[in-house]
């Protein structure tokens, strides 16, 4: 069943499944992406892979990307969750762009909310959007900050997503 989007906070506490406690280590990583998760109830842990940017040359913190899959009538549905400093323009919608690929068509996210700190978007990925991520090796994103200024953009290595969206699929197949 899928979580209504409009609870959307963060990348750590929404749109993420149910794994069972056995499946998976909290912190496992597969290249370039980290398995996160939370205990929701007895039993229940939720996790998402996430990968989070930091501006190396002046330690500051870029964004947060996190995927998750929930279970639908089609079957596993993969959820793109943007998170980044507060003083986005929330006109702008973000958007990604796999391996910069011409022939590639942008996935725009939708903006969730904002709280003191950060600001949460979304994409509910294709089947079609997700074997181009699980095939490419990076992702173009970006944002528009408040004021005058050029788009935050910045790349995101894909190394590693599909070994972990096995692992989410499997627990999402061993609990349904």
């Amino acid at each position: 069943m899928l979580c209504p989007l409009r609870h959307v906070a963060s990348v750590l506490c929404l749109l993420l499944l149910p794994l069972s406690a056995q499946a998976e280590t909290n912190g496992a990583q597969y290249r370039d992406w980290t398995l996160a998760c939370r205990a929701t109830a007895i039993n229940q842990t939720e996790c998402v892979l996430t990968q989070i940017l930091v501006d190396a040359a002046n330690n500051t913190f870029i964004a947060e990307i996190g995927v998750s899959l929930q279970s639908s009538d089609q079957g596993p549905v993969a959820v793109l969750v943007l998170r980044v400093p507060v003083g986005v323009l929330l006109l702008r919608r973000p958007s990604t762009l796999v391996d910069r690929d011409a022939q590639d068509k942008a996935i725009t996210l939708d903006w969730q909310s904002c709280d003191a700190t950060y600001c949460a978007a979304t994409a509910i990925l294709t089947v079609e959007q997700t074997k181009r991520f699980k095939k490419g090796r990076a992702a173009l994103m970006g944002y528009q900050r408040l004021g005058p200024s050029e788009p935050t953009v910045f790349q995101v290595s894909l190394l590693g997503i599909t070994a972990g969206m096995d692992v989410l699929a499997k627990a999402l197949d061993d609990d349904t």
